[in-house]
């Protein structure tokens, strides 16, 4: 590690918040700085480390040397099967998790939206006119008199079209009397509001993107787009809640629970409910503090009336 590197680290305690005093709050065994807590507080909502350092303010080393220290203390533990990692509470989280996220005075502010991943989705297009140029299919195989031929977007028309560097995959199906194209989008990850509300449209964009690269490159003629895997939402949670859920067949019709590939989430293909649920930590924050006005001015009240009540005294 660079000198540079342990100076912005020393430094990032001052940045983000002052040390802790004594840090031995309820069972932390040891001085705690605040930097982990912010990060630790962060993590385990489902923030990546680059969120978590954009948030903060801070490097992605400063933040990767804190993730670290945080897994050797066995405050946090990586989930099974997530890209990019993601972090869930570990053997002695109970150490530091209840002043991780207490709001001292002066902490208010750190407010966020849980992380949600949309997960891929496929849109299908017939086929109306075949292709005119030869297409450099990735492979070719058949099932039950159907021809399928898969191909990835070269990379270079890969960020123009979907945005990112993910690399959405095509598929050709021609079969006996109808041929379709089916469009696979990778799943992403979303970190507010404003953007998820904004993703179907995007995802639907990009789908017709694709398919107007593929008839202007190939000589395809497509139909109508139908969706043959539907957008859905996913919000990461502890595989403990989660296997209790299912255990319990806690279910409805738009949200259920998902403990497959190695991580838990609860799921919807409801918009609005996962803009509820990105959007949680705000509303509860909002809530508390309605709540400590209302009591200070049930407080204040109180300290009036016992005033008004001794002046009544000392003038009998």
């Amino acid at each position: 590690m660079s000198q540079s590197n342990k100076d912005e680290l020393s430094n990032t305690n001052k940045k983000v918040d002052s040390r802790v005093d004594g840090a031995i709050h309820r069972g932390v065994r040891q001085k705690v700085p605040s930097s982990w807590l912010k990060v630790y507080r962060l993590l385990i909502t489902g923030h990546s480390q680059t969120k978590v350092a954009k948030i903060l303010g801070i490097s992605k080393q400063a933040v990767n040397k804190i993730t670290k220290e945080l897994v050797k203390n066995k405050y946090i533990k990586p989930l099974v099967g997530q890209n990019p990692i993601l972090y869930t509470k570990g053997n002695n989280s109970h150490e530091i998790h209840e002043i991780a996220l207490s709001t001292e005075e002066g902490e208010r502010g750190v407010c966020f939206e849980l992380p949600c991943r949309v997960h891929h989705i496929a849109v299908k297009y017939d086929v109306v006119t075949p292709p005119t140029k030869t297409i450099p299919w990735d492979g070719t195989w058949s099932t039950d008199g159907v021809e399928h031929h898969s191909i990835r977007i070269p990379m270079e028309q890969q960020v123009a079209l979907v945005g990112e560097e993910r690399k959405a995959t095509i598929t050709y199906h021609i079969g006996k009397n109808k041929s379709s194209i089916i469009i696979a989008i990778p799943q992403r990850w979303v970190y507010d509001a404003e953007t998820l509300k904004k993703t179907p449209e995007q995802l639907t964009r990009v789908a017709e993107k694709i398919a107007g690269w593929l008839e202007d490159k190939f000589g395809f003629k497509f139909g109508d787009p139908k969706f043959v895997q539907n957008i859905h939402y996913g919000f990461s949670v502890s595989r403990e809640i989660a296997e209790a859920a299912v255990k319990s067949g806690l279910r409805s019709d738009i949200s259920w629970i998902d403990c497959s590939n190695g991580c838990a989430e609860v799921e919807t293909m409801d918009l609005n409910r996962a803009i509820a649920i990105m959007t949680l930590p705000e509303r509860v924050e909002r809530l508390e503090r309605i709540v400590e006005c209302l009591d200070r001015e049930v407080q204040e009240l109180k300290r009036s009336k016992v005033g008004t009540s001794s002046g009544t005294d000392t003038r009998s």
